[in-house]
């Protein structure tokens, strides 16, 4: 491919990571490592039309390996102070809700959400599949969920990030 197309395409992902939380410095390098993977790949390209979204979809499975990687907390992607508060309150009163389950989805939530162990390396200690740690992992937000929104009101800015908390009955621990 013409080396003028990664070029301009260079420049959009890298503004598209800044967009997404990334410093300068790591935005460039993860370019550099979503070019790099496209090269490699070039060959499984079907259309030359469909490459930006191609490489947009790369860019977006690097950057949530990024994110795993680094093991780092939703907060400290808010782009001000007053945003955590909403999320300090609600992990501040998860604990009710995670020892209300069933105690393997305990185990699951305090360890890969709480503790941020890496689902492959939990997945390796407890002997059974990747696959179906991500199933059970699943389940058990999906479980944990439920019973946080039949005790409190979520609110979420444009963004899709929590705005405001509201307890719907008194007898709840949110």
């Amino acid at each position: 491919m013409k080396a003028e197309i990664w070029q301009n395409h260079r420049q959009l992902l890298i503004a598209w990571l800044s967009k997404q939380g990334l410093n300068q410095a790591d935005g460039e390098d993860l370019t550099q490592d979503i070019l790099f993977k496209a090269w490699q790949k070039q060959d499984q390209l079907q259309q030359e039309e469909n490459l930006k979204a191609w490489l947009f979809g790369i860019a977006r499975n690097r950057l949530i390996d990024h994110f795993r990687q680094k093991q780092i907390p939703l907060s400290e992607f808010l782009t001000d102070e007053t945003d955590t508060a909403p999320l300090q309150e609600m992990e501040g009163c998860l604990e009710p809700f995670i020892n209300d389950l069933p105690e393997k989805e305990q185990a699951l939530l305090r360890h890969i959400d709480l503790a941020h162990v890496r689902q492959k390396d939990y997945a390796e200690a407890q002997n059974i599949p990747y696959s179906t740690l991500k199933s059970q992992l699943k389940k058990a937000r999906q479980l944990l969920a439920k019973r946080y929104q039949q005790c409190c009101h979520m609110e979420f800015d444009p963004k899709g990030r929590v705005s405001q908390i509201e307890q719907k009955q008194k007898n709840c621990d949110c």
